[in-house]
């Protein structure tokens, strides 16, 4: 079965997938997506959950005391964050991708917020940096005196991707398309399939480079052959469905 994405970007749910793979009927065989290089399986679905946290200022603060601002709680919010220990192995991503907050240059910030998202290739490394990083979002609170409020809007699984048998026809695909199959691990639609032990892998179908940055580029003349890839596989699936 070949699913496409819907509402990933954001918060970062594979939310098309994820209504496909599971839970899984008698009928649903396996999950394949498709995205940016060619030549590419990716063997391992990077976890991740999408943590925007809201920062408020209390509405009467004592008589004479300075109000505290929200900014500030937020600057020390990401500082601690990125102290925060990630281990290289399995690799373990942190990172603040949108902060806002205040009125004016000269007001005191009643309100601020942040998203996070964290990534790791273990579930157990991810589920020990998600503990990690709310604790050091509550302590900036305190410290600054302002309220938090969390809210998980994100959530993907992780972990090995069980592609069995589709590997060996997105390797018999690439070698007649005249290039070699090599494996990553990253965040697809195909982590979707791991908790429902679905058949899944994601095929890398044109060349590209910087991803998540705004200088992200992708080479147009790589399209035919990915698709060419991808056509092959696909024939391959039909004339040899999984059991």
């Amino acid at each position: 079965m070949a699913g496409g994405q819907r509402g990933r970007r954001g918060p970062g749910r594979p939310a098309g997938s994820q209504r496909v793979a599971g839970p899984p009927s008698p009928r649903t065989r396996g999950l394949c997506g498709s995205r940016r290089l060619p030549g590419h399986r990716r063997n391992a679905g990077c976890g991740g959950a999408a943590l925007p946290s809201g920062l408020q200022r209390p509405r009467r603060p004592l008589l004479g005391a300075q109000a505290p601002s929200t900014v500030h709680a937020l600057g020390s919010a990401v500082a601690a964050l990125y102290r925060l220990y990630r281990p290289a192995e399995p690799r373990t991503t942190l990172n603040v991708g949108q902060v806002q907050g205040g009125h004016s240059v000269n007001s005191i910030a009643a309100s601020s917020e942040l998203l996070l998202d964290l990534r790791s290739l273990d579930p157990g490394a991810l589920q020990t940096l998600d503990e990690q990083a709310c604790r050091a979002l509550h302590q900036a609170a305190r410290d600054t005196g302002v309220t938090l409020h969390l809210e998980r809007v994100g959530d993907r699984p992780g972990g090995p991707l069980n592609a069995g048998p589709l590997f060996k026809l997105a390797r018999e695909a690439a070698q007649s398309s005249g290039f070699e199959l090599r494996q990553a691990a990253s965040s697809t639609d195909a982590n979707a399939a791991i908790p429902y032990g679905l058949h899944a892998l994601s095929l890398g179908v044109y060349r590209g480079g910087q991803a998540h940055r705004e200088d992200e580029w992708v080479d147009p003349s790589s399209h035919a052959q990915g698709l060419k890839f991808l056509q092959k596989f696909l024939a391959l699936y039909q004339a040899r469905p999984l059991a």
